[in-house]
């Protein structure tokens, strides 16, 4: 019963997560020399990528950021931020200073990771991702998710 109440809550989530008047994307990832879709905001683009996409990104170009409320698994133990997703714009001082670094950002299920996306472009970011699908979707299409305790 729990497992069906688990599975009910996180359809709800991305249910809930999907926006009609969401920003313009593009898949002209090509042009930008990013991986993913585009998604073009009045200010900027951040790109939604895919958990394949990510895997074959260098982690050492990455600056990985998990934005849940309260972490309990995460995609690598070498994420460098945890931070709520809406305390990013307060908290600007803790990403790096080179606005062209490539952030990746990932939540649970991957709603809260593209508002997060949305305030680091604000801030002037430029090569920002968020892990569509997040953590979850992660796993399951395989690739490792260790409890966020490993981290600590």
């Amino acid at each position: 019963m729990k497992r069906i109440f688990v599975a009910l809550m996180v359809t709800i989530a991305l249910i809930a997560g999907c926006d009609s008047g969401a920003p313009a994307t593009s898949s002209a990832a090509t042009a930008t020399g990013m991986p993913g879709t585009e998604i073009t905001l009045p200010n900027g683009s951040y790109w939604r990528i895919t958990p394949p996409q990510l895997a074959v990104l260098k982690r050492s170009e990455l600056y990985l950021v998990c934005v849940d409320e309260q972490p309990t698994l995460i995609i690598s133990t070498t994420t460098e931020l945890y931070i709520k997703y809406n305390e990013v714009a307060q908290n600007l001082d803790k990403f790096p200073a080179d606005k062209d670094r490539m952030i990746v950002v990932y939540c649970i299920v991957g709603i809260t990771s593209q508002t997060a996306s949305e305030a680091l472009v604000a801030a002037g970011y430029t090569k920002v991702m968020h892990l569509e699908g997040g953590t979850m979707r992660w796993q399951q299409m395989g690739y490792p998710a260790y409890p966020f305790a490993t981290a600590s």
